[in-house]
């Protein structure tokens, strides 16, 4: 949401599991996001089991990859690349986690 308040021209789409639809709109609503229901959505959506829209300029995917086990972040960011459109791009944003603490 951050970047489309940013760059007026951008519109966005969080993709979550549907229990976090509430998040989302308590968070769309917030004073400093005025203006941006109409050009962010929110779209219920399992990224491991669905597809994913496709034609696509740009993937962001933050704080969730690390979670997952390697052979499932590959498989999400092969069916991400997949769904771009020609030039997109995939950004990844992560916490890094030491397994030794």
């Amino acid at each position: 949401m951050k970047i489309c308040k940013k760059f007026p021209h951008l519109r966005g789409v969080t993709v979550d599991l549907p229990h976090l639809h509430e998040v989302y709109n308590d968070y769309i609503i917030r004073p400093e996001f005025k203006g941006l229901s109409d050009r962010v959505a929110f779209l219920n959506l399992d990224l491991l089991k669905e597809d994913l829209p496709h034609a696509v300029d740009a993937f962001i995917f933050g704080c969730i990859l690390h979670e997952l086990a390697e052979d499932k972040k590959r498989a999400l960011l092969i069916k991400a690349f997949k769904a771009l459109k020609m030039g997109g791009r995939i950004i990844i944003f992560e916490n890094l986690i030491d397994d030794a603490k």
